[in-house]
């Protein structure tokens, strides 16, 4: 285990949270697409340090939450007209 690894993924965690909390009076949406795939972000580290999954799966989870994280900031932008 890389103590340097755990570190970072709880920080992500934990990070992602409070986003969670300070966006949460906004929008609900905007809060869970920002916050979570953090979160999501941060348990992905996590497993990784104590070598539960594999690879392909890591990809795979990494992918999901940076597609998620992509479009709720495409979506923020378009609305609030950037785009």
């Amino acid at each position: 285990m890389d103590f340097v690894t755990i570190i970072g993924s709880l920080v992500g965690i934990v990070g992602g949270i409070a986003i969670v909390c300070v966006l949460r009076k906004q929008k609900a949406e905007v809060a869970l697409g920002v916050g979570g795939p953090i979160v999501l972000l941060g348990l992905i580290l996590l497993i990784i340090a104590y070598d539960l999954i594999s690879g392909i799966v890591v990809w795979a989870m990494t992918g999901a939450a940076l597609i998620v994280v992509g479009s709720f900031s495409y979506i923020a932008l378009r609305r609030a007209g950037n785009i």
